[in-house]
């Protein structure tokens, strides 16, 4: 049997791929892993093959958003039976939501499965616990070819953790596995993230505080189920009360959690919100249906506390008196994690999936055979003999192990008694399985019950009615993005703020946060600040000044970011999460229905990220802006001067600089090159401070070559050897395009007034840059478009 497999949307999430099965005769046995954005079925089949059935690992929009285009020929859509009784409701809201529609065929192909099932002969199934989220699977494939048996096991987006009960992923549960196609998003910052946002919580609600805690609709019912048992734990009375799409949720997951109210439909706020209850409600981002309803009530209450859990490239509510917390939650395995596992499952051949563009290189150094391609092309992976090596290994086929199949000492008929872990929830909570750190909670919920009365909740005796308290606390998105997860602190939402580093790292004064959210601060004020400063560093810094050279052929590195803990910008924005629409903070009288957040929405990962960048500003009452201006809220504390080197050579990509020399040219303001890098780092960090970049991997300045074979092997034999790649000629190409300047290296005197801002930038975790070249270059990027666009 020949098997080989397809990229089915490799330019959108990558989550999704073809698997083909050869056996010789007329037709091709396909079988679709995922349908996720982007997925053109129709291009990928050829003429002889066949689709016998899609599997589903988990009710995430970038999972199934082409379903019902990529369905054909009433063949079954396998997945857990967990997903498959949430998947009604799930269409119904994808279907408001994001007109993504599921067909009366598709709703009745549906199989849930939770043993081995046939799919054709030859060729079996099994669903494996995947973590995650509730109900997520991967699935385990057994290949039957005349007397050798193939497995091939797909993780689908998983964890090690539990998920609201769940089994996690369990690499010790295989044996023989033949391929292995691995989810590439990680993240190193869930466990903390999701214990500081629970932690909080319970003990603002066991103070007494009316508390909001916003999730999509899938990860609601977990966070019920991990709430009632941190109040077990710690013998705390929380009641807590699951609203809207998270209570349908979490009746048809059929979770009975002690002292949890489900409220699918309320007419009145109060039938929700209850000093010392929690309120869980949907969409994550609180503007509109349940959530957004319950925000308006407390958005103007000092004493109510909001924990938003958002996705990642979400921008969260900030304003109002309550006091508001804010995490990302991106439920992936560490990179360390993804590795133990890919050691303890020991594939002959592993494909690295749901990385935007594919992986190629960045999973290389993994033992074994790895194949990283971000392209549709079909991939051989056994040509019925034997197994093949990918291209950048040289081709050709695997040589024999003649030690490490099992099969050939232990026989066929033993290896199939080995069992599969099984999908059933475990019926006891375990917190440490689910990836809470119980120390830091124990720290936590002492100091509540102690002190009686939560710290962070605005005190009405001593705090003005009109001065909101914000705790915003933002964790990396993955890679994106978990024992899963190093401890570690988490960083603001917004920028240069509050943000973990080396010893001495300067912090930007609060009232620069407080200014930030509730809109008194602008991006225009920024610069005019940091526009202040540079200023006042140039009269004093030295005369030496540092030198920034465009990158030489030898240098040239089209991606300047080294590989971080962040999963290709592994985004998380939820079907519960629509568009923004205008808000209706007041009561209604008659019950609500929410549609607002049936599943637990899309992962977007890497390019399908988008970043809402909505202006707050109108969230604001004229009373607030008043409050601010005479509080001092829009005083910017400048950070203290940070450790930099009085001298710095940049090695910028050519064609960034070639960018900047264009925008010179056009006509820029700047009368040198120099001015336009300045002027470019300066609104560039203004808008991260801002919320408006976000300095995630869609910012970085990269340029990639992508030819056929052919194209490469020809350019690669004719052009200079000191150019180290096709990429690096493709920048030096552009920048001769668009360049009337052929000069490489420029010496400018004001950058050193930036390095403060450019060592924060650096420092903080939520974005992508690990040196200054990057981000110079993307601040060049974003100053070159936004003057085009305006």
């Amino acid at each position: 049997m020949r098997l080989s497999f397809n990229h089915a949307n490799p330019n959108s999430g990558n989550e999704s791929f073809l698997l083909r099965f050869g056996t010789g005769s007329a037709e091709t046995a396909c079988i679709l892993v995922d349908a996720g954005d982007g997925v053109d079925l129709d291009s990928l089949l050829s003429p002889s093959d066949q689709l016998v059935a899609i599997c589903l690992t988990h009710a995430h929009v970038d999972h199934y958003a082409e379903l019902t285009a990529a369905h054909r020929d009433d063949v079954p859509i396998f997945t857990s039976p967990a997903t498959a009784t949430i998947l009604g409701d799930v269409f119904d809201v994808a279907s408001s939501k994001y007109d993504i529609t599921a067909s009366e065929a598709v709703t009745s192909a549906i199989a849930p499965i939770d043993d081995w099932t046939d799919i054709v002969p030859g060729i079996e199934i099994h669903p494996v616990p995947a973590g995650h989220v509730p109900g997520a699977v991967g699935f385990l494939f057994r290949v039957i070819d005349d007397d050798d048996t193939h497995h091939i096991l797909t993780t689908g987006d998983f964890t090690s953790r539990r998920a609201g009960g769940f089994p996690g992923f369990d690499s010790d549960g295989f044996i023989d596995v033949d391929v292995l196609f691995l989810t590439g998003a990680t993240n190193n910052k869930f466990e903390s993230a999701i214990t500081e946002a629970l932690g909080t919580a319970i003990s603002h609600a066991h103070s007494g505080s009316r508390t909001l805690v916003t999730a999509s609709g899938l990860v609601g019912p977990q966070i019920a189920y991990l709430l009632t048992a941190i109040a077990a734990e710690y013998d705390l009375h929380v009641p807590i009360r699951v609203v809207g799409q998270v209570a349908k949720l979490y009746d048809e997951l059929d979770y009975e959690c002690d002292h949890v109210t489900s409220i699918p439909e309320f007419g009145h706020t109060d039938e929700c919100l209850e000093s010392g209850v929690i309120a869980i409600a949907g969409p994550d981002v609180p503007r509109e249906q349940s959530s957004g309803r319950l925000f308006g009530v407390l958005q103007e209450d000092p004493n109510a506390c909001v924990v938003q859990l958002i996705g990642s490239g979400k921008t969260p509510r900030t304003n109002g008196q309550c006091t508001i917390h804010t995490h990302t939650l991106s439920n992936h395995p560490t990179r360390e994690t993804l590795v133990e596992v890919h050691e303890a499952i020991d594939p002959t051949e592993t494909v690295i999936t749901h990385r935007h563009h594919g992986a190629k290189e960045a999973f290389n150094d993994l033992s074994g055979i790895v194949w990283g391609s971000g392209d549709t092309d079909e991939n051989i992976l056994y040509d019925g003999s034997q197994w093949r090596l990918p291209p950048w290994m040289g081709g050709g086929t695997v040589p024999r192990d003649a030690g490490r199949n099992l099969q050939q000492f232990a026989g066929a008929e033993l290896m199939l008694s080995f069992s599969v872990p099984s999908l059933d929830r475990h019926s006891t909570p375990d917190l440490d399985a689910e990836g809470l750190n119980a120390d830091q909670l124990a720290s936590m919920l002492h100091q509540s019950q102690g002190a009686g009365r939560d710290t962070d909740i605005p005190d009405t005796s001593t705090a003005s009615v009109g001065e909101p308290t914000y705790s915003t606390t933002q964790t990396m998105p993955s890679n994106n993005t978990n024992s899963d997860d190093a401890d570690a602190s988490d960083t603001p939402s917004h920028g240069l703020i509050r943000t973990t580093g080396p010893d001495g790292f300067d912090e930007i004064d609060p009232q620069l946060q407080d200014a930030l959210d509730d809109g008194s601060l602008t991006e225009a004020k920024i610069s005019k600040v940091i526009a202040a400063q540079k200023q006042a560093a140039e009269k004093a810094q030295d005369t030496e000044t540092p030198t920034i050279e465009a990158e030489s052929p030898t240098n040239a590195k089209t991606s300047s970011s080294g590989e971080k803990e962040s999963g290709e910008s592994d985004t998380e924005v939820d079907v519960d999460d629509s568009p923004d629409e205008a808000e209706s903070t007041a009561e209604m009288s008659t019950a609500t229905t929410d549609a607002e957040d049936a599943d637990d929405g899309p992962e977007l990962h890497d390019a399908t990220t988008t970043n809402d960048t909505t202006n707050e500003a109108h969230d604001q009452s004229p009373q607030q802006e008043a409050n601010a201006a005479d509080t001092g809220e829009s005083t910017v504390s400048e950070p203290e001067e940070a450790k930099s080197p009085a001298m710095e050579t940049l090695q910028l990509n050519p064609a960034a600089v070639a960018l900047a020399d264009q925008a010179l040219a056009a006509g820029s303001e700047a009368e040198t090159i120099t001015m336009v890098i300045s002027t470019a780092v300066s609104e560039y960090v203004a808008a991260l401070l801002a919320g408006d970049a976000a300095g995630t991997e869609e910012e970085l300045f990269e340029i990639d070559f992508q030819g056929s074979p052919a194209a490469e092997r020809a350019l690669t034999a004719v052009i200079d050897d000191e150019v180290e790649s096709l990429s690096a000629l493709a920048a030096e190409g552009i920048a001769a395009a668009i360049s009337s300047d052929n000069s490489v290296s420029r010496e400018i005197n004001v950058l050193e007034s930036h390095y403060r801002y450019l060592d924060s930038i650096l420092a903080n975790d939520d974005y992508v840059f690990d040196s200054y070249e990057p981000v110079v270059e993307a601040a060049i990027a974003w100053y070159v478009s936004s003057n085009n666009e305006s």
